[in-house]
């Protein structure tokens, strides 16, 4: 019980955008998640644990977390997670201009995102592989995949909330008006 009432007070500060708050609630989490033998806790608490870290710019402690949580999607076989976690990763990546690593990670998110079914991952890696194509200057893939990510996330697999698809559209609508700006179409 306690590392799950960890884990809500952990997402509180992290949606206050308080990470490192968040970071200690998170870590303490994951850890009696560790010691109970729970690996799905110790996969999803460890995604926000990078996440937080991510947040603050630690990107290679956001990848260490993310890497923890991906051995254990590998080991359960969950695709949607590992899509997530590539995507996760990929924008680590990015973010850290190893933009190689960045698209292979989010290739691997498609892919598994493709596999699991879930409409939402898939706009998320689509989302997330859109935006390094943009980085690379390739904006007619880039917009190919902004696009697949808007139809994935309305797909219906599974149905989405109203807080995700405004959170969908504003990221996939800010991402074309990048894309449109970049390559020279300001209008």
């Amino acid at each position: 019980a306690w590392a799950g009432i960890l884990e809500e007070l952990g997402l509180a500060h992290w949606r206050a955008d308080r990470f490192d708050s968040a970071l200690v609630h998170l870590m303490a989490s994951r850890d009696l998640s560790a010691a109970r033998g729970d690996s799905a806790a110790v996969a999803r608490v460890s995604n926000s644990v990078g996440s937080a870290h991510y947040q603050i710019g630690n990107f290679e402690l956001a990848l260490q977390a993310y890497m923890r949580s991906l051995a254990i999607r590998v080991a359960d076989g969950n695709a949607r997670g590992q899509a997530y976690l590539h995507a996760n990763i990929a924008k680590a990546y990015q973010d850290w201009r190893q933009f190689d690593r960045a698209l292979e990670s989010a290739d691997s998110g498609v892919t598994f995102a493709d596999a699991s079914g879930d409409g939402h991952a898939l706009g998320y890696a689509l989302s997330t592989r859109a935006d390094i194509l943009a980085d690379l200057g390739r904006y007619a893939d880039a917009r190919a995949d902004v696009e697949r990510s808007l139809a994935a996330y309305y797909s219906g697999r599974p149905p989405i909330s109203q807080r995700d698809s405004l959170s969908a559209w504003s990221i996939n609508i800010l991402l074309l008006g990048e894309i449109d700006l970049a390559s020279g179409r300001p209008d």
